[in-house]
């Protein structure tokens, strides 16, 4: 049995429709009151849809767009894909608008909308089958996989990294790139760093760790410059799409570190900090991108996690240096990775930065740093263990350790008083400080 009878088989016991009848575009019109039916003159683009060449009836399921995207990538065969999927999705919302009620429209969101659906696409489809006007087989001819948990979320999550195929995409007319899904998250928030198990074949490849670093920050940078927002709250804990890359940034140099010590422990710190530093630089240079920017720059938005490694809440760049530094206890180990990214992020600033400015993010490295060398426990999104702890909309402050609390109480004051630039500090006092206290 095809996928296809397998499909029609397994959907509603209504009688299923031959050929002619299952095409997509509406055969029927509506009568009722509640109904708006579009100006021709003012729906052109949906119209269009209606005279486009059908589609041939394969259904083509999120796993296959993925597969398609990424591990068998073929340029010409994604552009006729993305190009079809435009079509299908242009004839969902013109059928929607047509005879849906307006006020079924507004509670799906496509009233007024233009274009092509992109994950509204299964929940528009769904009512327009509840409602009967759309058939069994015309609706699992378009969404197969409609009963999975991801069929909202938008497309751009399926290509991944694969900026070539997110332009295909974009091009065949799926323009919203910031398109969220039901708990919020848009496909920035949802990005990953390609591994060669998902990027090994076709023409959409990464041959080692910074390249698929460079990729993945590339990819942030399209999406950014295609209009998504680096700062759009989501889920319970408010976290941003900064949040996230930020993490993923800080795991990769957590992970370099990690392979430096091992690789080269025994060689001492000095030729340590000279790999990782060259580490750093290899991507920071690349970075002078606006996101690593963007990341150090910003001190607006806080998530809603209540852990003691930050206060109010953490920011972009706390969970940069939380997720860098988190590995270890070693405080010449944690000192160095911090002083290093912290001088090569203050490098490539744009403008250069003021001694005024390093101050603000001071207290943040200084917090951190302190934190992993206690050894404590996280309950922030850098949690190994997924203990996490969210703040009450009343509190708005972290949960507190007091012996840390008052020795970054200490640190910051001295910080101040010995004006010294961060990282001199770090090494000319903090760091005898630290292995004073820990014995």
């Amino acid at each position: 049995m095809t996928k296809e009878q397998e499909a029609i088989s397994s959907a509603p016991s209504e009688t299923v429709a031959t050929p002619a009848e299952s095409a997509v575009t509406p055969s029927c019109t509506c009568t009722s009151s509640d109904t708006e039916i579009p100006d021709e003159a003012q729906t052109p683009t949906l119209l269009e849809a209606r005279s486009t060449p059908r589609v041939g009836h394969h259904p083509v399921d999120r796993l296959s767009i993925h597969k398609a995207a990424t591990i068998n990538y073929n340029q010409p065969v994604f552009k006729e894909l993305a190009a079809n999927l435009a079509i299908q999705r242009r004839e969902i919302l013109w059928k929607a608008q047509t005879l849906l009620s307006r006020e079924k429209q507004k509670t799906l969101g496509v009233r007024r909308r233009r274009g092509v659906l992109d994950g509204r696409a299964v929940a528009v489809a769904k009512q327009l089958h509840k409602d009967k006007l759309l058939n069994d087989r015309e609706f699992n001819e378009l969404f197969p996989d409609w009963h999975w948990a991801s069929s909202g979320e938008s497309l751009y999550v399926l290509v991944e990294c694969n900026q070539e195929a997110a332009q295909l995409l974009y091009d065949a007319g799926l323009d919203d790139v910031d398109d969220v899904d039901e708990l919020g998250y848009s496909p920035l928030s949802l990005l990953e760093i390609p591994n060669k198990a998902t990027s090994a074949h076709g023409r959409y490849q990464t041959e080692s760790p910074p390249d698929a670093l460079a990729t993945y920050l590339s990819m942030c940078e399209w999406f950014k410059a295609k209009g998504a927002s680096l700062n759009r709250v989501s889920g319970l804990t408010h976290a941003t799409p900064l949040h996230h890359i930020a993490g993923r940034i800080g795991r990769y140099l957590g992970g370099s570190m990690e392979e430096r010590c091992k690789s080269f422990g025994s060689r001492g710190p000095a030729t340590i900090s000279r790999r990782f530093a060259n580490d750093c630089a290899d991507i920071i240079k690349p970075l002078s991108s606006s996101i690593l920017r963007d990341i150090w720059k910003d001190m607006e938005h806080h998530d809603l996690y209540a852990c003691p490694c930050a206060l109010g809440g953490c920011l972009a760049f706390n969970v940069l240096i939380n997720e860098t530094i988190k590995r270890h206890r070693s405080p010449t180990v944690v000192s160095l990775m911090a002083v290093v990214l912290v001088k090569k992020l203050i490098d490539a600033s744009v403008p250069a930065e003021t001694r005024a400015q390093q101050d603000v993010r001071a207290p943040i490295v200084l917090r951190a740093c302190t934190f992993a060398c206690l050894g404590l426990a996280h309950s922030c999104r850098s949690s190994s263990l997924h203990r996490f702890r969210r703040m009450s909309g009343e509190e708005r402050r972290r949960a507190s350790d007091a012996t840390m609390d008052g020795l970054v109480a200490e640190f910051e004051a001295k910080y101040l008083e010995l004006k010294l630039p961060l990282w001199d500090f770090f090494t000319e006092w903090w760091l005898g400080r630290m292995y004073e206290l820990l014995g």
